[in-house]
């Protein structure tokens, strides 16, 4: 499984770490196989509550993943699994749940 990592750092803003150079990110959003940071973000502030501090970009075969770690209030972390180009959520994973999700998002 390839596998590319971001690693959001708090302080100084998006930090990205490459994997190959066939891989980066950016073309993999310019290829249409993954939505944007940016609508990435949009999408899980309407959703959830708490701040993404990390976000994984995976494959899987032909697919492409997002998978990402939100740091709640109370500092309990919530994982979030959604596909790359739809961002249709696949798992979340964490303690108390019911208080992660936005009720109107």
């Amino acid at each position: 499984m390839k596998m590319l990592t971001f690693l959001l750092v708090i302080a100084t803003g998006f930090l990205p770490l490459w994997g190959q150079a066939d891989s980066k990110p950016l073309s993999v959003v310019k290829r249409g196989d993954a939505v944007s940071y940016q609508q990435l973000v949009d999408a899980i502030s309407r959703q959830f509550h708490g701040r993404i501090v990390r976000v994984e970009l995976e494959q899987d075969w032909l697919n492409w993943y997002y998978e990402l770690r939100l740091l709640q209030d109370d500092g309990r972390i919530i994982e979030v699994e959604l596909e790359a180009k739809t961002l249709r959520i696949i798992e979340v994973e964490g303690a108390n749940l019911e208080t992660v999700v936005r009720q109107n998002p």
